[in-house]
C-alpha cells in the first residue's frame, strides 16, 4: 500500500501515524502530534497543508480562495500574531468585538499548526483553549478547519505542563516513534536527505 507521506519526501513514518493524521483532516478534529525533536512532526504538517495548497490552485483561479496554512511557533507566540489588531472603529460604533486581519492573523486561514505546543506559557496555553475546539476567538468564528499541534515528550529542556482542559482539546494523540527504531532503509532515506529539509 503507497505512503502519501513517502509521496512527499518524508519517510520512516509508521502506517498507524499517517492513517491517524489523515484521520484528523479526514473528520476536521485536532490532533497533537508528540515525539522527539527531529522526527519531521512538523513537517508533515507543512507538506500536508503545502499539497493542500496546490490542490486548491488547480481548483480555483481565485487566490483568495485558495487554501492557507499558518504555522505558530508556541514557544514565542503573542497573542497580536494570532488575533491581528482590534478594530477599534467597530468597537466604538457598533460595540463589537472585531479583528483587523494581518499578514500572520489567524482569519480565514483553512488550517493551523501550533508547533512547539508544550513550551507555551500557560496564559498563553489558555488563549488557545477556543480556537483548537471550536475554531472561535472572541466568539467570532476563525475560518479555521483543521488545528494540530506538535510538541516534544513532556520533561525535555524548556517545555512547561500542559493544562488538562487545553490537553482535552485535542481528539487525537500521535505519538512519533525514535529515530532508532525506523526500518534501515527508511533511516537511509532519512539520511540521505539531511541538507535538503530539516526532517
Amino acid at each position: 500500500m503507497n505512503s502519501i507521506l513517502n509521496d512527499l519526501g518524508i519517510y520512516g513514518i509508521h502506517k498507524r501515524v499517517e492513517n491517524t493524521i489523515l484521520s484528523s483532516l479526514l473528520l476536521g478534529d485536532p490532533a497533537l502530534l508528540i515525539g522527539p525533536p527531529g522526527t519531521a512532526k512538523t513537517e508533515i504538517l507543512e507538506c500536508l497543508g503545502m499539497a493542500l495548497r496546490e490542490f486548491s490552485k488547480r481548483e480555483e483561479n481565485d487566490p483568495n480562495k485558495w487554501f492557507d496554512i499558518r504555522l505558530y511557533d508556541s514557544s514565542k507566540l503573542e497573542w497580536e500574531e494570532i488575533v491581528g489588531f482590534q478594530d477599534i472603529k467597530a468597537m466604538m460604533e457598533r460595540g463589537e468585538v472585531k479583528f483587523l486581519k494581518t499578514g500572520i492573523s489567524i482569519w480565514d486561514v483553512q488550517m493551523v499548526v501550533f508547533d512547539e505546543i508544550n513550551r507555551c506559557t500557560p496564559a498563553r496555553q489558555g488563549n488557545l483553549l477556543e480556537v483548537i475546539r471550536s475554531r472561535r476567538l472572541y466568539g467570532n468564528p476563525t475560518g479555521v478547519k483543521f488545528v494540530f499541534g506538535a510538541m516534544n515528550p513532556f520533561g525535555d529542556a524548556g517545555t512547561e505542563g500542559m493544562s488538562s482542559a487545553l490537553a482535552d482539546r485535542f481528539n487525537f494523540y500521535v505519538p512519533f516513534d525514535k529515530f532508532s527504531s525506523m526500518e534501515d532503509s527508511d533511516r537511509e532515506k532519512v539520511i540521505s536527505r539531511v541538507g535538503e529539509k530539516e526532517a
